[in-house]
């Protein structure tokens, strides 16, 4: 997987043909460059994890206790692969930290409007006490 990671990548490299002479443009694909590189490391190196505990683990006949957690760590590798790819995301890509940022304000918006003893288009300084 990550040599594929690295093919795509040499491919963007030698492949793409840029026009860049400003510095800041050159320095800017070499940005990208790193941070894509970085990103393939962390999800072929969680994948790699999760295939070595599978592939190794098979062949050893542990009783008990030992039995038991290294059950519980090839869960723990499961659960790992599959929760790197987004928060790699999350943490590179800045479109998709503000499309998280704008849902969860949206649904907050919806959830108090939903939950409101008030109505939202109640004015409260109007109402008066009731007399006696």
């Amino acid at each position: 997987m990550f040599v594929l990671y690295v093919a795509v990548l040499l491919q963007l490299q030698f492949g793409t043909k840029f026009n860049l002479t400003i510095p800041q443009m050159s320095e800017r694909k070499r940005k990208i460059e790193r941070t894509l590189l970085l990103q393939s490391i962390i999800i072929c190196g969680a994948l790699q994890l999760e295939t070595a505990t599978f592939q190794s683990f098979q062949s050893l006949s542990l009783e008990g206790d030992a039995s038991l957690y290294l059950h519980i760590f090839q869960n723990f590798c499961t659960i790992l692969d599959s929760s790197v790819h987004p928060i790699v995301l999350f943490v590179f890509n800045a479109d998709i930290r503000n499309g998280l940022a704008e849902l969860i304000t949206s649904q907050r918006k919806v959830f108090v409007q939903a939950f409101s003893i008030v109505p939202p288009n109640a004015n409260l300084t109007t109402q008066s006490s009731p007399q006696q």
